[in-house]
């Protein structure tokens, strides 16, 4: 029996997911009566009201009995009994198959400190790994991977597929499916997939294609991709076996779905297997066909239900014909201005006229149509010619519908018998991997994020170079430096952001790294292999669990000290504050001793100062002095240092917050009395330690008005013809190692419903240092003239930066403008200064 204490339900769904589990699976919480994640699992939920309450015995033993009782309870023994097992250790193997420490799934206060639990007090730590436009499918995956992170193995090849996407990568990218995974299936063995659930399947196919071709002209690390795609699937990943199942999946699906739904635009151009709504012009309201055949046509292709289309089309002629011959004045017809005699009924789904419409003399040939209940509607008036084509109309639409469901349930039938499930599932999760890994590339790029190396067996538990809190801008934070080899004994004011760099910088990084994703540090930076990284923050009461501010306390560390050892990473903040001083001090100084004695790395902070002669600091190396440095104006740094702080500065942090005078002044008195009794003064302590080139060339160019002739223009006025730009066709996504870089992107913009076929294109020309977003916002303009969501681009990067971009962008519209080419910006050409416009940029 494996046990694991403190962990959130989630993580254990993700655990049982990765790591499948033998029979009985107990879960013991307080929230065990109201199952979320677990739900539908097959777990047995025990409530916490049931658990014996805490005595003289631990919190293991207790747990020991319950499951005990429990397995017994299932399993029938009678016979057996609670004195019939023992305890043997609540924590299983350390070193994962391939021999490298893999880091243990999150306990609950370490989620929560780390920002993976959707706490408000706490900057999210997956909103901070990825953009603003991450689906949220994106967000589960990365919170799944960090509560449960990933072999060894899989975390190295993770790293690499992140490097590739943030620095590597030169080919723009075909937008990913978001297709669920869990939804994709459920619905194909349902036999329910609609032919909207296809097209979002054929596009992530499509990528999944697209991928596997990538390494024939890119340096894409395909086998990291593999290794991953077949840890998140539990599926062998073959590059070639993936590609061949998908491409025959793919076939299988494009000869029933309509090409409307195929992930190639190609398909939809000159396409004769597209069938459109029926239109007879104004005989019929256009608005009638669509309320009939909206729900089934575009869904297959018309061979594959051609009777039924045929009858369609052929009862829908004879109803138009009907409708022209008793509802329409033939004189009117051809008439513009002639208002329509028709009207539909939407509710009824009946066509009729008015009272002043029927003609004159043959009212007798005229009766008034029932509605659905079979009530007559007393002010319209049909024929029988009309009601019978009408019904005969209806009943071949729904013959249609029918025979279109029953072709997209035959085709999930096929899917599942002949055994295309696998490379479905495939393709989804290399979607949705894919989209989280190019995310996070872009989001790290922006915020100058890096990857860190991760080492096995070393002295050294941490090297950070410039690490800061995840949720800040790089340019808004203060970056530390750190080299943890043991324990650190952190003491700090007030307000000097010790809780900052414990659990927002240190902690993230070391996570971080341990799931291969990049971390707020500079490159270069390196982080040994832990089993665990455990983070215990101060904390308040928790009634809903009979739990005091101190009882949470030392429940965690009791977690941590069973299950800690020389490879746990610890941060510890504050522990003891919950008691009185003297009682917090003495646990808090025998629990960071002991962590020290067993060879734990980690960061200790505390305000308790009677800590420091209790541990005689500076007599041994495994604990060394660190301290928050303070400028003289006691204004913090946030720079952590070398040394002891024995002033907390509370009252001055107090008088910040508009602490009332008279109380200060009152406090300064009392805290006076206290230091005369115990003869202390308020000093920092200083303790050493051994640990320590464009050219504006005029020249004409023959004028195509095409996106090559530009770009040959651009490179010249850059001076750089042999560097080939990145060109990204409509609707693909650039790569996202141009995030946060300076670009200039030249944008072709077809017009619509242009009937020459020279394919005439508008210009636009732009530079941004967020190439993704920006080209989203042009595409999502809406317009009557030109077609911006089909626009392509081709892409240069600046290496100046911001300011040589804009020159660029300014030369180049004047130089397309002086072409011939049909511009839409053309204001920014005219932003050069004079003594830029006409002499060449140095580099």
């Amino acid at each position: 029996i494996q046990v694991f204490e403190q962990l959130t339900q989630e993580a254990v769904l993700c655990r049982m997911r990765a790591y499948p589990p033998v029979s009985p699976v107990l879960y013991i919480g307080q929230d065990a009566g109201q199952p979320y994640f677990l739900s539908g699992q097959k777990v047995k939920m025990i409530p916490s009201h049931l658990v014996e309450k805490q005595g003289e015995s631990g919190s293991m033993e207790r747990a020991k009995r319950v499951i005990v009782r429990q397995i017994l309870e299932l399993e029938q023994q009678e016979e057996s009994s609670i004195d019939d097992f023992r305890l043997l250790s609540s924590h299983s193997s350390l070193v994962s198959s391939s021999g490298f420490t893999q880091t243990k799934p999150l306990h609950l206060e370490t989620a929560k400190q780390l920002g993976l639990m959707n706490d408000q007090e706490i900057p999210s730590l997956v909103t901070s790994l990825l953009t603003t436009r991450a689906p949220a499918s994106c967000k589960r995956f990365l919170r799944r991977w960090l509560l449960t992170p990933p072999p060894p193995h899989v975390a190295e090849a993770m790293e690499v597929v992140v490097k590739y996407f943030q620095a590597t990568a030169s080919q723009s990218l075909p937008p990913p499916s978001y297709a669920s995974v869990g939804k994709m299936v459920t619905l194909l063995r349902a036999q329910q997939a609609s032919a909207f659930v296809y097209e979002e399947l054929l596009q992530a196919l499509d990528v999944t294609l697209h991928l596997m071709k990538l390494p024939t002209s890119d340096d894409f690390p395909l086998d990291a991709f593999m290794t991953v795609l077949e840890f998140e699937t539990g599926i062998a990943a073959d590059p070639i076996s993936i590609a061949s199942r998908s491409l025959e999946a793919v076939s299988i699906i494009e000869d029933i779905i309509s090409p409307l739904h195929h992930a190639s635009s190609k398909a939809v151009n000159n396409d004769e297997d597209i069938d459109k709504l029926t239109d007879f012009g104004k005989i019929v309201p256009p608005a009638f066909w669509e309320r009939n055949e909206a729900d089934w046509r575009g869904r297959v292709r018309p061979s594959v239900c051609n009777d039924s289309y045929e009858k369609v089309q052929k009862s829908a002629s004879k109803l138009a014909e009907a409708v022209q011959n008793d509802f329409w004045d033939a004189s009117c017809i051809d008439d513009s201005k002639k208002k329509s005699p028709v009207v539909q009924d939407i509710f009824n789904n009946l066509l009729s006229i008015r009272d002043k419409d029927v003609p004159k003399g043959q009212k007798e040939n005229y009766f008034h149509p029932r509605d659905r209940n079979g009530k007559t509607i007393r002010n319209k008036f049909t024929t029988q010619n009309v009601q019978d084509a009408l019904e005969e109309y209806v009943k071949a639409c729904d013959d249609a519908r029918l025979n279109v469901e029953m072709a997209l349930t035959n085709l999930s039938r096929r899917l599942c018998d002949e055994g295309h499930l696998p490379a479905i599932v495939q393709a989804c999760h290399l979607n949705l991997i894919l989209t989280t890994v190019t995310q996070h590339a872009s989001q790290a790029n922006r915020m100058g994020w890096s990857t860190v190396q991760l080492i096995d067996k070393s002295d050294v538990a941490l090297k950070l170079r410039g690490v800061w809190p995840y949720w800040m801008a790089q340019s808004q934070a203060v970056s530390n430096t750190i080299d943890l080899k043991n324990m650190f004994l952190l003491t700090a004011p007030n307000m000097s952001g010790k809780s900052t760099v414990i659990d927002q910088s240190t902690a993230a990084v070391a996570l971080l790294a341990s799931c291969g994703f990049c971390a707020p540090v500079e490159a270069q930076s390196q982080v040994r292999r832990f089993d665990h990284v455990f983070v215990r923050g101060a904390s308040s009461d928790i009634p809903a669990e009979n739990l005091s501010a101190f009882g949470a306390e030392v429940l965690d560390i009791a977690a941590l000290l069973r299950s800690g050892t020389a490879n746990s990473l610890v941060f510890v903040d504050e522990l003891g504050r919950g008691t009185s001083p003297k009682d917090g001090t003495s646990i808090a100084a025998a629990v960071l001793e002991e962590m020290a004695n067993r060879g734990m790395s980690g960061i200790f902070a505390t305000h308790l100062h009677d800590i420091i002669p209790l541990l005689e600091i500076g007599a041994g190396e495994s604990i060394v002095n660190k301290r928050m440095s303070i400028r003289d104006d006691e204004q913090p740094t946030f720079l952590m240092e070398d040394g002891i702080c024995m002033d907390s500065q509370a009252l001055q942090t107090a008088a910040r917050f508009g602490f009332p005078e008279k109380v200060l002044a009152r406090a300064k008195t009392f805290a006076k009395i206290l230091d005369d009794d115990f003869e202390e003064e308020d000093v920092v302590v200083e303790m050493g330690n051994d640990q320590i080139g464009i050219n504006s060339s005029n020249e004409p160019l023959p004028y195509t008005n095409c996106i090559e002739d530009a770009i040959l223009i651009a490179s010249e006025v850059q001076g750089c013809e042999d560097e080939i730009p990145i060109k990204i066709p409509p609707k693909w996504n650039p790569p996202p190692s141009l995030e946060g870089r300076s670009c200039v992107y030249i944008l072709a913009i077809p017009i619509r419903n242009d009937q020459n076929s020279n394919k005439r294109f508008h210009f636009y020309v732009g530079e941004t240092d967020s190439l993704l977003q920006r080209l989203s916002q042009h595409r999502r303009k809406k317009g009557t003239k030109f077609a911006w969501s089909l626009a392509s681009a081709a892409v240069f990067q600046i290496p100046g930066g911001k300011s040589d971009a804009r020159i660029v962008e300014s030369l180049v519209i004047r130089q397309l403008a002086q072409h011939g080419f049909d511009m839409i910006s053309v204001t920014d050409g005219m932003n050069l200064r004079p003594n830029t416009a006409s002499s060449p940029l140095q580099p």
